[in-house]
């Protein structure tokens, strides 16, 4: 009992606070055999110049794979196709943004230019997927959630927790497999034109899918659109943001030689 006659003496407070975690999954990423492989507890993620991207669910034994036009397969079956910046949402709260680049003068001819993942404050960036011989990776172990804000999702998807492949958000509130139809209704170079009227709602919905099935908010959602308009509105600072980002928290850890370099 703690009382004037018996005082404590050594406490320390640091021990009464508990901090979260950092890198809740234990994720880190390097080169192994010309390849960037990123890993943590339940995920492997191995990215390579060819364009492909490469996932496995160390828990379930699932295989997803995105390729090069973007296309996406589970387990070796064609899932669906995409062609703009595409965010697949792991069960542990792992995002994945594939983001791509129109190739030649056609907005729907695209490639897989740059890989980022982020959980929490670890995050790496992957890039050079479509150059031979320039793949390397950028990492930070405390601005992930900073570079999770300054890279656009895009159109995000999130791992089915009860079936195989990937689950989207419906106009109608409803939560559907996504497939090539799901794509052309909710991809926003697809979309064109009416990607800031119709390609919004399907932001808002993929905000509340990644709320639902990650549990990373037990509140009322946030109004996305709002923060999708403060984003656009602060692009300036974003790369500001960027900046420090570089300057502070992410290095480049290793770039693949070119081809015949020694």
């Amino acid at each position: 009992m703690i009382s004037a006659a018996n005082p404590v003496t050594d406490v320390s407070f640091d021990l009464l606070c508990v901090a979260e975690d950092p890198n809740p999954t234990g994720a880190r990423t390097q080169m192994d055999a010309g390849r960037v492989c990123f890993d943590n507890r339940d995920y492997r993620v191995t990215a390579s110049d060819d364009g492909g991207v490469r996932v496995e669910n160390k828990l379930s034994g699932e295989q997803y794979q995105a390729w090069t036009p973007p296309q996406l397969w589970v387990d070796g079956e064609h899932a669906f196709n995409f062609y703009g910046t595409t965010t697949l949402e792991l069960a542990d709260g792992t995002k994945i943004t594939i983001t791509t680049t129109p190739w030649a003068d056609d907005p729907l001819v695209t490639v897989s230019d740059k890989v980022t993942i982020t959980n929490a404050s670890y995050g790496v960036e992957i890039l050079g997927l479509a150059v031979p011989g320039t793949l390397h990776f950028l990492e930070t172990l405390q601005y992930g959630w900073l570079l999770d804000a300054v890279v656009a999702d895009g159109n995000t998807v999130a791992e089915n927790p009860e079936g195989p492949g990937f689950l989207g958000a419906a106009v109608d509130d409803t939560w559907q497999v996504v497939d090539d139809a799901y794509i052309q209704a909710s991809d926003l170079a697809v979309l064109g034109p009416l990607a800031g009227e119709r390609g919004q709602a399907f932001e808002d919905l993929s905000g509340l899918l990644a709320i639902t099935f990650c549990g990373r908010w037990e509140g009322p959602p946030p109004v996305q659109a709002e923060l999708d308009r403060e984003s656009r509105r602060g692009r300036d600072d974003d790369a500001e943001l960027r900046l420090r980002l570089r300057r502070d928290g992410l290095r480049v850890v290793a770039q693949v030689p070119r081809w015949g370099a020694p």
